[in-house]
């Protein structure tokens, strides 16, 4: 299902609808999904509130869902949580994702992905932010231009090195 079809039905769902009413000003700000062996036909679509300064998330599964209301940011205090805009994005998950195991076979060690995590956002431009986990706990995260496909960054690491530097 594409992007702008799951953003039509949450936002003419009753739930959201009702949400919208006491949040007007809110908008768009990402999309994000968690896809493990079963790829399940859901996304969650976050909605930020500038005069609260607070996120809202439903889930688009089979029944559009609030999961998350008026929820704390962890951001910077003068980053600004920029609209997604749909139309801007000329790349689809599905490609994004191709893009990313493209880039584990050609430049890393082709690993097995147990679990791909996908959110496109919009940080200074409109990116997708993928992680693929591996069974061996390495993670290869890749940020790639929505609009060209172009791979902007990507790092592959240990899991346990994240834990190393946290603490």
């Amino acid at each position: 299902m594409k992007l702008q079809d799951v953003l039509e039905r949450v936002e003419s769902s009753k739930t959201f609808e009702y949400w919208k009413k006491d949040n007007e000003g809110s908008y768009l700000s990402s999309f994000f999904k968690i896809v493990e062996a079963e790829d399940k036909n859901w996304w969650q679509l976050d909605f930020y509130n500038p005069k609260k300064d607070k996120m809202t998330s439903f889930v688009a599964e089979k029944e559009i869902k609030l999961v998350g209301k008026d929820s704390k940011i962890f951001k910077r205090e003068h980053d600004k949580v920029e609209e997604l805009i749909l139309e801007k994005v000329y790349v689809d998950a599905k490609k994004a994702v191709q893009i990313c195991l493209d880039l584990l076979k050609d430049k890393y060690d082709n690993a097995k992905v147990t679990k791909k995590i996908v959110i496109l956002q919009n940080v200074q431009s409109i990116i997708w932010n993928i992680s693929l986990l591996t069974p061996t706990l390495k993670l290869l995260n890749v940020r790639i231009d929505a609009d060209s496909g172009a791979v902007l960054e990507d790092s592959y690491k240990n899991m346990l090195e994240f834990r190393s530097q946290s603490e």
